[in-house]
């Protein structure tokens, strides 16, 4: 496969619609995700309880910290990723799988996926990941800088997409399904925070999959 960069703000300009999908970022309990988009809530708790709240809170304009320049940013199909980008990425922005420690919160890097990552400088500032089997996908992890989200976030969690301020998270979404179509990709699954993450996913082309629900079991230490 050969890598395809798009360099930010320039747009794909590709139309992708069709899909009947799901969407869950990895860090988001199952449970949560399986009342997304498939039926009401049934009193989840707040999010961040599972959560590393002792972490630091995303880099935010105005308390001191380097602002990314937008046009420095590359969006990048098949990247190489190194463990370190990936744990710092999910350290600065209080993705879940910290819990886990450095050694398996990078073990997805060292299983066959389809991924679509952001960049600023050297670190890694967005990052969406998928399972393909030739003909259906499933989207594992769809993450952004909090940074590079807005302001005002409810959940401070790069986990999370609230807002996608400067289209960078719509325009690796739209990446990474565009090169699973080229490959055959007929149906995509995926799960969403209901209230939360409607805009983004409905932006590249997902849909509600109504009458659907998820099982699941989770034996995750930190949860």
């Amino acid at each position: 496969m050969s890598d395809r960069v798009i360099f930010f703000p320039d747009l794909i300009g590709n139309s992708l619609g069709g899909f009947d999908t799901l969407f869950m970022p990895v860090g988001r309990t199952d449970a949560q995700a399986a009342h997304a988009y498939v039926k009401k809530p049934i009193g989840i708790p707040e999010y961040k309880q599972y959560c590393n709240s002792k972490l630091p809170s995303c880099s935010r304009n105005g308390k001191g910290e380097k602002v990314m320049e937008q046009s420095k940013i590359i969006i990048q199909y098949m990247p190489e990723i190194t463990e370190d980008q990936l744990w710092d990425f999910y350290v600065r922005n209080d993705i879940c799988e910290v819990g886990y420690g450095k050694e398996t919160a990078v073990k997805p890097l060292k299983f066959p996926a389809y991924i679509v990552g952001a960049f600023y400088e050297d670190k890694l500032v967005g990052l969406i990941r998928a399972m393909f089997d030739g003909l259906s996908a499933d989207i594992r992890e769809f993450c952004l800088e909090c940074e590079l989200q807005g302001d005002n976030l409810k959940y401070n969690n790069g986990s999370v997409i609230e807002q996608d301020k400067y289209g960078i998270a719509g325009r690796m979404g739209n990446l990474l399904t565009e090169e699973l179509r080229k490959l055959g990709n007929t149906f995509t699954v995926a799960y969403i925070v209901e209230g939360t993450e409607e805009d983004i996913y409905r932006s590249i082309g997902l849909k509600h999959n109504q009458g659907h629900a998820v099982y699941y079991r989770d034996e995750r230490p930190y949860v």
